[in-house]
C-alpha cells in the first residue's frame, strides 16, 4: 500500500474516532447504557468460554484420561432412584471387575 494510501486511512480513521467520541459525548444516557451492554456481553462471554474449557476441553485429572470407558448395564429391572436416575448395584462393579480383567480401576 503507498504511504499516502496508508496516511488517508489513518486520517479517515481519526476523524471517524473524533466523531464517534463527539456523538457519544453529546448523549451519555446512550453511552451510559451502550457501556454497560457491552460490559455484561463481555462478562458472560468470558464465563461461558471459561466453563467451556474447564467441562469440556481440559484434560480428566487421571493416569491415562485417554483410556477412559464408560461402562453401563441395559438391565431395565434396577431399582430407580427418587432423583429419577438408576441406581446401580453395588456388586456390579466387582462382576465386571471379575469377568474383564482388560478393565482396570472398574468401580473405584
Amino acid at each position: 500500500m503507498p504511504r499516502h494510501a496508508q496516511n488517508e486511512l489513518y486520517w479517515s480513521l481519526a476523524q471517524d474516532v473524533h466523531y464517534a467520541v463527539r456523538m457519544l459525548a453529546k448523549n451519555p444516557g446512550f453511552t451510559v447504557v451502550m457501556v454497560l451492554t457491552l460490559a455484561l456481553s463481555i462478562g458472560a462471554t468470558s464465563a461461558i468460554i471459561s466453563m467451556i474449557h474447564g467441562v469440556l476441553l481440559r484434560a480428566l485429572p487421571y493416569r491415562d484420561a485417554n483410556q477412559l470407558v464408560r461402562v453401563f448395564t441395559s438391565n431395565r429391572k434396577i431399582l430407580r432412584t427418587p432423583a429419577g436416575g438408576f441406581a446401580r448395584h453395588v456388586g456390579s462393579g466387582r462382576r465386571w471387575r471379575r469377568f474383564r480383567p482388560a478393565l482396570d480401576g472398574v468401580g473405584r
